[in-house]
């Protein structure tokens, strides 16, 4: 069947976009799923393996092993399935690249190694908690989406802790062999823990030897067993001790140095016992780090920026710590298919940021008057592509957008700030296991971005809003906010009311809607409704920032 793929080529409920490459186990595409209207993965085994009973086995030891699991940070498989005796796995399509593919393009930061090597050690936790042992952790095998999120692939290798009849097979790259008794190795080489190596039974703590050898060719720009043949670096795997971090990578913090050589001890006694413990000390190391950038922030305000801080990209702010020009805050990118989260996000990071006295966040007005001088219509939907390119029109220095994805319940939110130039000045997100905590992941992410951005704990704490709402605890309330927002902005203020009315009905307590409720009124010289509205917005001024109490840079002005 594979002879005959092209493009628009059709099979079950599947249409055939594109090759995207290959591997040992077989070819993959990018697809149409026309039943449910989304791109998928799929991977073929190649016809004349599908009577090779062990590859068959392993590749649906593969489906099997991702289909068992249900993380964010996990490839999800759709379904595995057989086609004119052709085997095929549908899976979700990762729009990114592979961790060997970014390697090979730039250095990556210590902040975005610590966001990969988190996040897979995350997804390798949950595998584990669930009995299963990957068995080929690689650069290949880990995804970086544009958002920054992590996709682990690949269970190929995986074997199943429990008793459940799956069978394990060998990798072509290194020996050709199809069970799992003493002396069969399995593994791509470079990777490979020496008990592997060994062809001995492999258990968590194999992952953990493989993710430390991901670690440190990250961190060092090479692998730390090297030899000219498979069976040398086998050797040096067994019995050679990895060049110190130190060595190649002096700057590094020793903590981070400790993990990354606990990680490789030869004797799996000594490394470490499980995943959630690594995974710890890495979350504690950048929590410090953080801390430590905190702290030297606060110290000395004032101090002039360094080239070095200057290049580093972490900062956006001058040498007072306030932005010279205003961000531009770009629509939230929403692929579960929730409409309660279009513009409503947007909203609700507005309302954050604009605690902060130290950014000035450009307003309605001044980007519907950017779109127009571009020949655009004042209310279009202001994407991160669209925003690019206001900030070079408008010679702003940066812009924040962000995403929303869900699997099942859990709902993934990232945050971003961009430089004019494409260059991420600072990323946040978080994972929460319902659409009632979004909106308070959101604060939450909005004043850790504020810090990277330069702001001061001091001032986040006193410039924030109670309880880390965006003045309301209600996403349906904030939407239907939004949807009255739109109205004023294009003139329509009588026609915002019901919007704002139902806001209210949903939250009785959502103090900014009583504002911008009044100025609709008071535009249309409805003095008296103004003055009842604006004395119920009054009544809730303690629901509300310090900063909010001031003026709040957030305001409805009519057109």
């Amino acid at each position: 069947m594979l002879e005959t793929l092209q493009t628009n080529s059709a099979f079950s409920h599947y249409r055939i976009v594109s090759r995207i490459g290959a591997g040992g186990m077989g070819e993959v595409y990018l697809a149409h799923d026309t039943k449910l209207e989304r791109k998928v993965a799929i991977k073929f085994l190649p016809a004349e393996f599908s009577g090779d009973i062990a590859r068959l086995a392993r590749f649906v030891q593969e489906a099997q092993a991702a289909s068992a699991l249900n993380h964010p940070n996990i490839i999800t498989i759709h379904e595995i399935g057989e086609t004119d005796g052709t085997h095929f796995i549908s899976s979700e399509y990762i729009d990114g690249q592979t961790l060997r593919q970014r390697m090979s393009s730039e250095r990556i930061s210590f902040d975005e190694f610590l966001s990969v090597a988190i996040q897979t050690a995350e997804a390798l936790s949950a595998a584990h908690k669930a009995g299963i042992v990957h068995r080929d952790i690689k650069p290949e095998n880990v995804m970086l989406r544009a958002d920054g999120y992590v996709k682990v692939l690949d269970f190929g290798l995986a074997k199943l802790n429990n008793h459940n009849g799956l069978a394990s097979a060998g990798d072509d790259e290194t020996r050709k062999l199809i069970d799992t008794s003493p002396g069969v190795v399995l593994g791509t080489a470079s990777y490979m823990s020496p008990e592997q190596a060994r062809g001995k039974e492999v258990d968590a703590r194999s992952d953990i030897f493989s993710f430390g050898v991901m670690m440190y060719e990250i961190l060092a720009g090479q692998v730390p067993f090297r030899g000219e043949t498979m069976m040398d670096v086998i050797s040096a795997i067994m019995h050679d001790e990895p060049p110190p971090l130190l060595a190649a990578a002096p700057h590094l913090p020793k903590e981070l140095q400790r993990i990354v050589h606990k990680s490789l001890k030869k004797k799996r006694e000594s490394r470490y016992h499980t995943v959630h413990d690594l995974l710890t000390d890495l979350r504690e190391l950048r929590d410090e780090m953080h801390i430590e950038s905190r702290l030297e922030r606060t110290a000395v305000p004032d101090r002039p920026e360094s080239q070095d801080s200057i290049s580093s990209g972490s900062r956006l702010s001058t040498n007072s710590g306030r932005m010279k020009d205003p961000l531009l805050l770009t629509e939230f990118e929403n692929t579960t298919g929730e409409a309660v989260f279009d513009q409503t996000l947007k909203m609700a990071l507005s309302f954050s940021l604009a605690q902060s006295p130290f950014l000035d966040i450009l307003s309605d007005n001044a980007v519907s008057q950017a779109l127009r001088q571009m020949g655009r219509q004042s209310n279009e939907r202001v994407t991160r592509k669209l925003g690019e390119e206001i900030c070079v029109r408008q010679n702003l220095k940066a812009f924040i957008t962000g995403t929303i994805s869900s699997f099942g319940s859990i709902y993934i939110l990232t945050i971003e700030a961009v430089s004019r130039n494409g260059e991420t000045i600072g990323r946040e997100y978080e994972q929460v296991d319902s659409r009632e905590e979004v909106l308070k992941a959101l604060g939450r992410r909005a004043a850790a971005l504020r810090e990277k951005l330069g702001e001061s704990l001091g001032s986040i704490k006193q410039f924030d809003l109670p309880g880390g709402y965006v003045t309301t605890s209600s996403i349906e309330a904030l939407k239907y906010f939004a949807l009255g927002r739109e109205q004023t902005l294009i003139g329509k203020n009588l026609e915002a009311v019901p919007f704002f009315n139902k806001a209210i009905e949903l939250d009785p307590n959502f103090a900014a809607v009583y504002t911008s409720l009044s100025v609709v009124y008071a535009n249309n010289r409805q003095w008296k409704l103004a003055a009842e509205i604006m004395s119920r917005a009054y009544d809730l001024r303690e629901t509300v920032s310090e900063y909010e109490n001031s003026g709040s840079p957030i305001s409805i002005t009519c057109m």
